[in-house]
């Protein structure tokens, strides 16, 4: 019930949320939650934890991972001292923090970029910043993705006030998947891929050849193993895929969202 953190070393504040949710997992949830349908039949916030990870992770069921995030968000932007939702919400995204962080990592860098600690307690506070204001009535599809792309740019201008290296341009959730991390991330990166080939963004061809290099099926390799099998230099396809991100989250920009 915690977030990987197998893509980076121990971080100081992803420690301490792990091991402070591992206390708060068995509080009773707030009955407004109890009583929400895509949260039945959960008593306890690790259950609600639990039930929406996993609704996540399902294709067929992410109507009821919307809902169930949706509740959460609004509980918590309702009463800003009733805390619980919104800490459940931050433990189910804590993954998209410790990416996000993981991505802009620079080992020997000096500035944040080179202090691993800084820049997971910057991802943190982003995403905790947009649980805060999401608008879930607005925004009421692929909540987790959103919110992914969300703290990403709230991370991002954190990185320019503190005069850090340019980071790449590309959501955090498009990044090669790590164990534990891996369902979560295919699932948002197909919906993100979907919205961007009805969009016209990219092209079918594309969308496929983003999910072979970022979201490999099981037991297939990813990355440059995918330019070995279609006999292109690894450059060349990494030229290719960063040409369709940065096309993908131009147009998200530009509409703020990919619901």
């Amino acid at each position: 019930m915690s977030a990987s953190t197998a893509t980076t070393p121990a971080t100081s504040i992803i420690d301490k949320l792990n091991a402070d949710w591992l206390r708060l997992q068995g509080r009773p949830a707030p009955r407004a939650l109890v009583e929400t349908p895509a949260l039945q039949p959960c008593r306890t916030l690790g259950e609600i934890h639990d039930l929406t990870k996993a609704a996540m992770r399902d294709d067929a069921d992410q109507v009821r991972a919307d809902s169930a995030l949706g509740a959460l968000i609004e509980a918590a932007q309702r009463d800003a001292a009733a805390n619980d939702a919104g800490r459940t919400v931050l433990q189910i995204l804590l993954g998209h923090a410790v990416r996000i962080a993981a991505r802009a990592y620079r080992p020997g860098v000096a500035g944040i970029c080179g202090d691993l600690s800084q820049l997971s307690a910057s991802s943190v506070t982003g995403v905790w910043e947009v649980i805060r204001v999401y608008p879930v009535r607005r925004r009421s599809r692929r909540i987790a993705a959103n919110v992914a792309l969300d703290a990403r740019r709230t991370f991002a201008r954190t990185l320019h006030q503190a005069n850090c290296a340019e980071l790449p341009v590309e959501p955090a959730y498009l990044d090669v998947p790590v164990p534990e991390a891996a369902l979560d991330a295919g699932v948002e990166l197909l919906g993100v891929l979907a919205w961007g080939i009805d969009q016209r963004v990219i092209t079918p061809s594309e969308a496929a050849l983003l999910t072979r290099v970022y979201c490999p099926a099981p037991g297939e390799a990813g990355g440059a193993a995918v330019a070995d099998q279609l006999g292109l230099p690894w450059p060349t396809v990494r030229q290719r895929c960063s040409r369709a991100v940065r096309r993908l989250a131009s147009a998200v920009s530009a509409v703020g969202h990919c619901a």
